[in-house]
């Protein structure tokens, strides 16, 4: 993402409304509901302490029940369902986002739909809307293979400006990469 954010303020915005980088802290029976990110992106998990149950399932797999332990890491890909349970109190889990050739295309495509949308409620600035679309450009290039491929957002990804409604450009335009948005909503499920 630092290819496209190039600025501390952005990358903490995209950090901060997407969840892309989380410590997760709970007590024992808090969990997750079945859900599947947002954003379509893989996602780990990196257990630091307590434990905590596992259901996730796979659209071609079928599902997975386990417990995670301190030390052990738990990832799985875009569009696996999966649901969670702390057994221990306190339960600490590191976790993370990730951006893949297998996945990129949708993840753009939910990004891009937030921007245009604000489909998810995530308020992203104006700002950071336009440093995106830079970002899908660079994805096309990296995850293609050919990093000297001319790709720009103006002819693989319609920019988000000339797609959004007047209304939705004033309020990005209004909201600052500082603005927090949380007010006790949790979007997860798209």
């Amino acid at each position: 993402m630092q290819m496209c954010l190039q600025s501390e303020e952005l990358i903490e915005e995209f950090h901060l409304k997407t969840h892309w980088k989380v410590v997760l802290i709970g007590t024992k029976g808090a969990g997750m509901f079945n859900h599947t990110d947002s954003l379509r992106t893989s996602s780990w998990h990196a257990h630091v302490r307590g434990r905590k149950w596992w259901h996730i399932c796979s659209p071609e797999q079928g599902c997975y029940e386990d417990y995670v332990e301190p030390g052990e890491i738990l990832g799985y890909s875009s569009g696996w369902w999966h649901t969670t349970q702390n057994l221990k109190n306190p339960t600490i889990t590191v976790t993370g986002t990730i951006v893949t050739r297998e996945n990129y295309k949708q993840v753009a495509m939910m990004l891009q739909e937030e921007c245009v949308q604000d489909r998810f409620g995530f308020k992203f600035s104006a700002q950071l809307c336009d440093a995106l679309d830079s970002c899908y450009g660079a994805w096309e290039r990296v995850f293609s293979g050919d990093e000297t491929k001319e790709t720009s957002p103006s002819t693989t990804w319609r920019g988000w400006r000339a797609r959004t409604s007047a209304e939705n450009l004033k309020a990005k335009e209004s909201w600052l990469p500082t603005d927090n948005m949380y007010d006790g909503r949790n979007f997860i499920t798209g």
